[in-house]
């Protein structure tokens, strides 16, 4: 069941570590985003209209806040074997880039 409550950030919280491959065909860590004044997390996938709908309005988003420091990642948690279409092959097709790492 979906939640009606969105759950509150802990802002300022630290970064946990991590490192995970990009499309780009490079891996990224929590030390890549350091420098940034701060960090938006997006989990998105391929396959889910719903992030399919707000992928232009997000990357705007990241072109509008570029210039201050913040920093964009799309993160794909999907299983790719139970969803095929979220796969990192599946991810680096044009239709999906971002203007910042996914």
């Amino acid at each position: 069941m979906a939640l009606l409550n969105t759950p509150q950030a802990d802002f300022g919280s630290p970064l946990p570590e991590f490192s995970l491959p990009s499309v780009e065909g490079r891996s990224y860590s929590s030390e890549d985003f350091s420098s940034a004044t701060a960090l938006v997390v997006v989990f998105t996938c391929n396959h889910c209209p719903y992030a399919q709908a707000v992928r232009e309005r997000i990357m705007h988003l990241a072109s509008d806040f570029e210039d201050v420091g913040v920093q964009f990642v799309a993160i794909n948690s999907n299983d790719a074997d139970s969803y095929p279409e979220d796969s990192l092959e599946n991810m680096a097709d044009e239709e999906y880039n971002y203007n910042f790492p996914y």
